[in-house]
């Protein structure tokens, strides 16, 4: 890697900003990639679950890695890093990994799924493999599978290389918080988003608001109108707050954002 901070991208996160546009062919997504001094990575399973909910959003993510934007990393790619720092070790640390990228899910779930694993800490990567995505196969579909192999990412990145991490990541909390808390890395979610563009990119309000009306057109046709901001307040009371409102409290530098990617009001004015 040649940039100086590494984001780690989730599949709500692409797809929500995947879908969030101001004409077809300007996607939230694509600003987010624009961002200086980044390089963007994700796991192979965030693919595999976005085929499955966004097709459209895991075509724009294999082209994107196509072309050197976004780099994937498959569980053998992990081990083959692991292998490069830990040598005869590799499986033990990985799934010593895997073990903490398990816990935040609950205590059991690593015994519940990969414990028959512990027995091949020596044996062969190839079949080693086979044997790991077998136990993923009885995790099954919403899991929290991809968060798990994002948060095991996340550790093997920090044990190869001396790089900043960063988590792009979904708004739903349990998920976000989960991960933040375990990895203790700073994060992006998909609405504070708009807050690092204006930032980073300068975004101008105009353009952004062409961005947020799609924004708010897809969470309308899910019934939500309302998005959780902390309250400027020693206790940092989440509240709901319109987000129309939180878009103007973005322009006008009413907001700041937390390292768990929430919003924070500068006021205590709400």
């Amino acid at each position: 890697m040649t940039k100086k901070k590494c984001a780690l991208l989730d599949t709500d996160f692409i797809s929500k900003l995947h879908i969030t546009r101001k004409d077809d062919e300007n996607r939230l997504i694509d600003r987010v990639l624009e961002l200086p001094d980044y390089q963007f990575v994700c796991h192979e399973q965030i693919a595999i679950e976005l085929g499955r909910h966004n097709a459209a959003a895991n075509r724009w993510l294999q082209r994107k890695i196509t072309e050197g934007a976004i780099q994937k990393f498959s569980d053998g790619d992990l081990v083959a890093l692991q292998r490069r720092v830990y040598g005869k070790n590799a499986i033990a640390f990985y799934l010593y990994d895997l073990e903490n990228a398990c816990r935040p899910f609950g205590e059991t779930y690593y015994k519940q799924y990969y414990a028959k694993l512990e027995a091949l800490r020596e044996s062969s990567d190839e079949y080693f493999l086979e044997e790991l995505a077998r136990c993923d196969a009885a995790v099954g579909r919403e899991n929290n599978l991809g968060e798990i192999k994002t948060y095991l990412l996340q550790q093997v990145l920090q044990s190869w290389q001396d790089i900043p991490l960063y988590l792009f990541c979904s708004d739903d909390k349990k998920a976000r918080s989960s991960l933040v808390n375990a990895g203790g890395i700073p994060c992006i979610s998909a609405i504070s988003s708009f807050y690092v563009l204006k930032e980073r990119l300068g975004i101008e309000r105009s353009e952004a608001k062409l961005y947020f009306d799609s924004w708010m057109m897809f969470h309308w046709g899910m019934g939500q109108t309302d998005f959780k901001v902390h309250r400027n307040t020693k206790e940092m009371q989440l509240i709901k707050m319109d987000g129309y409102e939180i878009f103007n409290r973005i322009y006008d530098g009413a907001v700041t954002i937390l390292k768990n990617g929430n919003l924070k009001l500068r006021s205590c004015d709400y």
